[in-house]
């Protein structure tokens, strides 16, 4: 009974501990773009001001277009994981766990990449996006990650296709307990694919670097408080807690 007791406060304290690192890293990453002109910096590598048709003409390239396109589908693939997996959990009492993951993929990315970036952030946070500030030929002024802007005032922060790709790390924390290299794979697959996204946004003078990069914070917030404090899947996972040892 104190074995188990201590086990669960160990994985508390690794979820705390987990969710206080991220929070320290998106600070100090946020502090770095108010305090320079990174974000401004890293947009002007794609501007051309001379051409005034289309000054962010390295975005036409095919690869960044089909990135761009590709953001339906990825939610469509996730979509159709996470509902195979719950119906499929629902049909046989002995596949349990996969109606606890097909509903910890759904609530990881409805609520992620969904309603909080989606949702919340890009339709009423009034972030003006690059191609929209005065430093790139525009009429709105550079706003940094996390202040508000005026309502109406843009769509840039953060950044939705970035935390589309970012949400596939969803099945890093489902094997990362039990299969550590395929874990391994998804995390690189997933940041891979985040990343990919993000650039191509920024490419396409349609998001800056802190977007991208919030992109990645908000969907790996939801997908660890869910997995350590609602689903607790931590518990599940090899026992890992100092009491395992004696």
């Amino acid at each position: 009974m104190g074995h188990d007791r201590t086990g669960e406060r160990f994985r508390k304290q690794s979820g705390y501990r987990e969710l206080l690192i991220l929070g320290g890293v998106a600070l100090v990453t946020t502090l770095v773009f108010w305090l320079t002109d990174l974000d401004i910096m890293v947009s002007r590598l794609f501007f051309v001001p001379g051409n005034p048709g289309q000054p962010w003409v390295h975005g036409e390239f095919p690869l960044w277009q089909i990135l761009y396109k590709s953001d339906r589908y990825l939610t469509i693939t996730l979509a159709i994981i996470s509902l195979s997996a719950i119906a499929v959990g629902i049909a046989s009492r002995l596949r349990r766990m996969l109606l606890l993951y097909g509903l910890f993929i759904f609530l990881s990315t409805s609520i992620g990449a969904g309603l909080l970036v989606n949702e919340l952030f890009k339709e009423h946070w009034g972030r003006a996006r690059p191609d929209s500030i005065e430093e790139f030929g525009g009429t709105r002024s550079y706003i940094p990650p996390l202040a508000k802007g005026p309502s109406g005032g843009g769509n840039s922060f953060a950044s939705g296709h970035a935390s589309i790709g970012f949400s596939f790390l969803v099945f890093w924390f489902i094997w990362r307990g039990r299969r550590p290299r395929l874990a391994t794979w998804a995390l690189i697959g997933a940041v891979a694919l985040g990343s990919l996204l993000g650039c191509a946004r920024i490419i396409q003078g349609r998001h800056f670097l802190s977007d991208v990069l919030w992109g990645a914070y908000i969907p790996y917030f939801v997908c660890a408080l869910l997995y350590h404090f609602v689903f607790r899947f931590s518990k599940r996972a090899p026992d890992l807690s100092p009491a395992s040892s004696t």
